[in-house]
This record gives C-alpha cells, structure tokens and sequence, in this order.
C-alpha cells in the first residue's frame, strides 16, 4: 500500500494520499488549509487520482480544503453524520473570536460542505479506489469523530496522537465519550497496528497502548 502525507497549514494538520500503488487512483484522507498544492503534488509525483475523501471529523483544520478538492476532481467527502453541522454551521463550533479569525483567514465566509456529502451512519465498509475502508464511530474530541481502518493502518484523526489524544473541551467533545472510545475501540485494534494520526508523527498500537498516558489507566 502506498501512503503518502503532508503538514497542511499553520495546525500541521496530517493529509494523507492513500492508494494500491502508484499510477493508480487514491483516496485523500482530511484536506486540510490550503493543502491543494500538496494534494497536487504527490498526486503527479506518484501518478494519483483522487476518487474520494475521507474526513476523520468536521474541524475545519482538516476540511478546509474540501470544497474546492471534490469540485476540482467531482468526487465525493464521506463525513460522520453528527459532525454536520460543522461544516453546515461551522461558526457554532468556535467562539466568536475565534470564528471571526477563521473568517478573516478565508477572505469571507468560508464553505466547507461539498456537492456530494455522503454521510456515515454506522460503521461500514467503504470500497474506494479498490481500498476497503472500515468506518468506526469514535466520539469524544468531537460528537462525529471516525477512525478508518484499511489492513494493518488504522487513520484516527484527532482522537488518538503518538503519545497523546484529542482534547475534549471543544464544541461537541466529551471526556466520557472519549475514555469509551479510547476503551472499546482504539484498544480493540492489534499490536501490529500502524497509526496515521491527524497532527503529528506515526505510531502503533503497541506503543501507544504500552506508553501513552491517556491509555495507560484504560489497559
């Protein structure tokens, strides 16, 4: 499998090209502030083409690039559905100052929902780019949080980072829900898991489960 990634924007938030092999499609996991260019390329570097995103949540560090991404190639965004309203209503996701921040850096009232929203209700297979996608519901940094799963790589966004996981005090996070998460879904996965996160370096679930403190009382 190839995997290839970059830090987008002043969060470096993690953007992932996902593909068989080279010169074949891709799948384009969180395309985050102005990650365009990078998108472009990777994709001309290894022969991409994008048939798909995935967006582990609706922050928009990790969708803003998304509207103009499934315009630009006709494809669609698959997002949890309780994490619609971020990108619906994104400015009841910030405080005010910090909306009015958001605004200022798009140059107006940026658009975060594209054409063909497929929205994910339970978790299910996704079959994209002739990659089979497992969807998990993983609540707690926020209400619609998603982890993928394609063999031994686990993408899980901003609920669980090398050596760290997502804050809770945003706008829909909930540290009950995130200790569940972290207990009945990211434990669940295999030793020999490799974990793409959404800021930050690689890691496993060996390591994780054996040196993260946000885990260690949950083993």
């Amino acid at each position: 499998m190839l995997i290839k990634s970059f830090p987008a924007g002043p969060w470096a938030t993690n953007c992932y090209l996902v593909a068989n092999e080279a010169n074949s499609e891709c799948v384009i996991i969180d395309p985050g502030f102005e990650s365009l260019s990078g998108i472009k390329r990777i994709a001309e570097q290894f022969g991409l083409h994008p048939v798909a995103t995935l967006l582990t949540h609706g922050h928009m560090d990790h969708v803003w690039s998304v509207v103009p991404l499934c315009s630009q190639h006709n494809i669609p965004a698959y997002l949890h559905t309780d994490d619609e309203w971020m990108i619906t209503e994104p400015e009841k996701a910030y405080s005010k100052s910090g909306w009015q921040e958001i605004v200022n850096m798009s140059g107006g009232t940026p658009d975060y929902k594209p054409k063909d929203l497929k929205l994910l209700k339970e978790n299910k297979t996704l079959d994209l780019a002739g990659i089979k996608f497992k969807s998990h519901h993983a609540p707690g940094h926020t209400e619609g949080s998603t982890v993928f799963e394609t063999g031994n790589h686990l993408f899980s966004g901003d609920v669980l980072f090398n050596r760290g996981i997502g804050r809770t005090d945003l706008p829909g996070g909930n540290a009950s829900a995130m200790d569940n998460t972290l207990a009945n879904v990211i434990l669940k996965f295999p030793d020999v898991m490799s974990v793409y996160p959404g800021h930050g370096p690689s890691t496993t679930i060996q390591d994780e489960r054996t040196s993260n403190p946000y885990l260690r009382h949950l083993v």
